[in-house]
């Protein structure tokens, strides 16, 4: 990808991030961190900021039929000038079409389109700086990067957030996700409570991590298992641990569906010296698929499968 230019310093910035959440990829600047986000695939947004204000909002709706685009958005842009937004005037950049207007000193610009790939409208924001005019060529690169991902041929989604890319199946339910300094971590889960994965990346580990990643591993393990194997391996500068665990006694409903099984693996990225951790819990009987296949890369050096 060629290198493209920062809005607020107009120098080269070499490594833009992907971001991939709820099927939809884009690409933004480096220093751009997501401040909040949705688990509805229905309806929902992320927001972006950097270390000044909130950048660039990516909003999504699922709706029955294509929409009369040009028509809605000039509805909207009508409400906006309504509402007291400055300026207002149309923008393009096919297949996207949008508005630009002035919130006292500040450029607002939004842009729509519908996929028909995944049924949605899609609503982008640029949130520009006060007194700093909006940069078309910069909008349209951030736009031409942003791509509605299939599913996988395996049936699994990908996602790609807070330093970590996770696969998890399209049909689990996004159950959870926290993130505070220097931790992230997200659950997904089988309906009808039959199993749940979780994706972990947890910073600053020279100022708490006082055991091996062995022995922390161990201590993630539920109340009410027995561990039976725990191993370690090297992966492509990775020291890797992994093990499995039991439910000690079964309940009835393992005895319908197979005896609860716990799975993680855990290791210190030597790239940037965090500690990944991904586990699932299942109902597994011997010799059974999990249903819940999930993987966790830290870097385009390893990718953990469970």
């Amino acid at each position: 990808m060629m290198p493209l230019l920062s809005p607020r310093s107009g120098h080269v910035s070499p490594a833009w991030r992907p971001w991939v959440w709820q099927g939809l990829s884009v690409v933004l600047p480096p220093d751009w961190e997501m401040l909040q986000f949705a688990r509805d695939p229905e309806v929902g947004r992320c927001v972006f900021g950097d270390r000044y204000q909130y950048r660039f909002e990516l909003d999504w709706k699922c709706v029955p039929a294509p929409p009369d685009l040009e028509r809605m958005v000039g509805d909207y842009r009508a409400k906006l000038a309504a509402d007291g937004l400055q300026d207002v005037r149309p923008l393009a950049h096919s297949p996207w079409q949008g508005t630009r207007g002035r919130d006292g000193e500040r450029d607002i610009c939004r842009y729509g389109m519908y996929s028909a790939a995944n049924r949605q409208v899609l609503e982008a924001v640029f949130l520009w700086p006060p007194r700093e005019e909006s940069k078309p060529s910069f909008e349209g690169r951030v736009l031409d990067s942003l791509r509605v991902l299939p599913v996988l041929s395996d049936g699994r989604r990908r996602w790609q957030a807070f330093g970590m890319t996770w696969h998890v199946p399209a049909a689990a339910v996004f159950a959870a996700c926290d993130v505070a300094p220097a931790q992230a971590e997200a659950v997904f889960a089988l309906r009808n409570d039959r199993g749940e994965a979780t994706f972990s990346r947890r910073g600053m580990v020279s100022e708490w991590l006082t055991v091996p990643v062995s022995e922390w591993l161990e201590q993630t393990i539920p109340g009410g298992y027995v561990r039976e194997t725990l191993t370690q391996t090297g992966q492509s500068g990775h020291e890797v641990c992994s093990l499995v665990a039991r439910r000690e006694r079964s309940v009835l409903k393992d005895w319908w569906h197979g005896r609860r099984q716990y799975e993680a693996s855990a290791w210190v990225c030597p790239r940037d010296h965090r500690l990944y951790c991904v586990s699932r819990w299942t109902h597994r009987r011997r010799g059974q698929a999990s249903g819940l296949d999930v993987a966790l890369s830290c870097c385009s050096g390893l990718e953990v499968l469970l």
